[in-house]
This record gives structure tokens, C-alpha cells and sequence, in this order.
């Protein structure tokens, strides 16, 4: 998981006394001056000043294809270009990207110089993750980000929970809260997958509540047949899924069934409870609930009905 880091700033204010015969006092400086005197608040095109696009190296505006070697070697053009003002250019557009390490120290005169007017998508499988890191810059002397583009970490995809059990000695995903969600439109709601016959796991003490949902594929879906429903072939997963909550969960779908438990046959889910759940398909059609290898509790207000065991 991503580590959170904060910075902290201190301002301390200081009552300045005047006095008649008081010398000019010298200007302060609270750090060294990167930019050695130059105005960067402005985004100007410096005579000669490279562009480096991430297109020219292959990267795909469609949100889909993955740009990061596209990335990487924009960056390296960008970066090593000896005495010579570069700056690597993200157009419009929407470019998938995987985690990458921004590295120098560089040749190029600083500041580098990074213009994003699309969109940097992240990529959503969370296997990819391992260092905790998604774009990260080291050893740059002097950087500037501009253009007002946007970075998408895709957050939403990993309030699922998945990829289980792909990797070995993966360890246990447990004490996971999620709660006051609204989600829009995304491919899945409140998910938890495994990869059937690879490798062991477990997930537990997971709790899924007071979520709004608005054409919600998926809303919730524990699927233990991740790439291989329907008439999965693969002998079943080997992770264990216990004691998960869904309470207080509302909205509407795209999907027919709305709560689908489809749990491994060889680790039946264990301690699944849904309580006061009211998904609806966009029109007001009823939904209906499938458990596969899952004897949940049910309780409160229930819409799609329980699911016969």
C-alpha cells in the first residue's frame, strides 16, 4: 500500500518593533535558491527549449494501452539531453501508466521541466504496487510540473480488494475498513477477487459500509473465478475469504445480479454477512443475489432478496 507522507509547514509569525534609528533589515533566505534567481511561476517556452513528447515514443491517448516505456523513455530524452533546455510534454489525452522511477541526476539545464495537459492514469492492478509507489522522482535538482493536466490514481479499483493469491507467500490482506463511499459508475462496486489454482492466501475482517452507488457494475461481488467465469476449468482457489461485512448499501446497477457471491469450492467464504441493502437497476427493475460456495447472514432490508442456500 501507498505510504501517505505529510510535509509540515511552520509559520511563525514575529511582531517586528519600530524604532526611529532601526537599519534596514537583511533579506532572509530559508533554503537555498534551486532555481539560482529564476522566475518559474511562468510557463514560458525558453528559446530552443526542446519538446519531448511521450506520444513520439509510442504512448496511446486511449486510457487503455500502457504508456510506460513510452514514459520512461521520454523521461531519459528529456532528462539527458546535455546542455540543452528539455521538457517532457503529456498532451491531451488519457494515458495509462504503470509505477516508474523519475531518476536523475540529470543533464539538462534546471529545471526540468514536466507539462502535463491530459490525463496520467494509474495503472489499476494493485500486484504492480509492491514498492508503494506510483510515480516517483529521485535525485533532481530543481523540477516543475505544469500544464494543468491531472494524475488519475484510480483509486476506486483498489477499494475492491484482488488480485489474491496470483503471487507466493502473499500475505494476509486483514483489517481493511471501507465506509461513506459514493461511486459513480465504475466497473465494480465493493469487490474482492482471487485468481483460481495459483497460490494460497487469505482475506478477512473486512467491512463494506454506508456506500451511495449511482450505475454501478458489480456492486457486490466476492469472485474467487477471477479470468475464468463463466465454465471455469481451473481447479479452485486456493485463498480463504472470512468474516466480510456489507451493511447499509444503496444506489443503483447495471448488473442483473447485484450481490454475487462466488466463493472457492475448495475454501468455502466464511462469516459473510449482508445487512440493508436496497440496489436497483437504473428503471427500477429488481435485481436478484447468486451465492456459490457462500452460506452469508442476512439481515435488515434486503433488495435484491437473499439468495437461496
Amino acid at each position: 500500500m501507498a505510504i501517505a507522507k505529510s510535509a509540515v509547514i511552520l509559520i511563525l509569525c514575529f511582531a517586528l518593533a519600530n524604532y526611529a534609528d532601526a537599519a534596514p533589515r537583511e533579506k532572509q533566505v530559508a533554503s537555498p535558491d534551486i532555481f539560482m534567481g529564476k522566475n518559474v511561476a511562468q510557463d514560458v517556452l525558453l528559446p530552443g527549449e526542446k519538446l519531448v513528447d511521450v506520444t513520439s515514443f509510442g504512448a496511446k491517448p486511449d486510457g487503455e494501452t500502457d504508456s510506460t516505456q513510452a514514459f520512461m523513455d521520454a523521461w531519459q530524452t528529456t532528462c539527458r539531453t546535455n546542455k540543452e533546455q528539455s521538457r517532457m510534454y503529456v498532451p491531451a489525452g488519457r494515458f495509462l501508466v504503470s509505477p516508474i522511477i523519475f531518476a536523475g541526476p540529470c543533464l539538462s539545464p534546471n529545471p526540468i521541466t514536466i507539462q502535463v495537459v491530459g490525463t496520467v492514469l494509474a495503472s489499476t492492478d494493485i500486484s504492480e504496487y509492491s514498492e508503494g509507489t506510483w510515480l516517483q522522482f529521485e535525485h533532481i535538482d530543481g523540477l516543475k510540473i505544469i500544464g494543468g493536466g491531472s494524475f488519475d490514481g484510480q483509486g476506486q479499483s483498489s477499494w475492491n480488494i484482488g488480485s489474491l493469491g496470483k503471487f507466493p507467500d502473499e500475505l494476509e490482506v486483514k483489517g481493511i475498513i471501507v465506509k461513506n463511499c459514493t461511486m459513480i459508475g465504475t466497473t465494480n462496486g465493493l469487490r474482492i477477487k482471487s485468481w483460481p489454482e495459483l497460490y494460497p492466501g487469505a482475506a478477512s475482517d473486512i467491512s463494506f459500509t454506508d456506500i451511495v452507488m449511482e450505475n454501478v457494475k458489480n456492486p457486490v461481488i466476492i469472485d474467487q473465478e477471477y479470468e475464468c467465469y463463466p465454465n471455469c476449468q481451473k481447479k479452485p482457489s486456493l485463498v480463504k475469504i472470512a468474516n466480510v461485512h456489507f451493511a447499509n448499501i444503496r444506489g443503483t446497477t447495471i448488473s442483473p445480479i447485484a450481490v454475487d457471491l462466488r466463493c472457492s469450492q475448495l475454501n468455502p467464504c466464511q462469516g459473510v454477512t449482508i445487512q440493508n441493502i436496497n440496489l436497483k437497476l437504473s428503471g427500477g427493475i429488481p435485481t436478484s443475489s447468486r451465492c456459490q460456495f457462500a452460506r452469508p447472514v442476512f439481515g435488515g432490508f434486503l433488495f435484491p432478496p437473499a439468495c437461496s442456500l
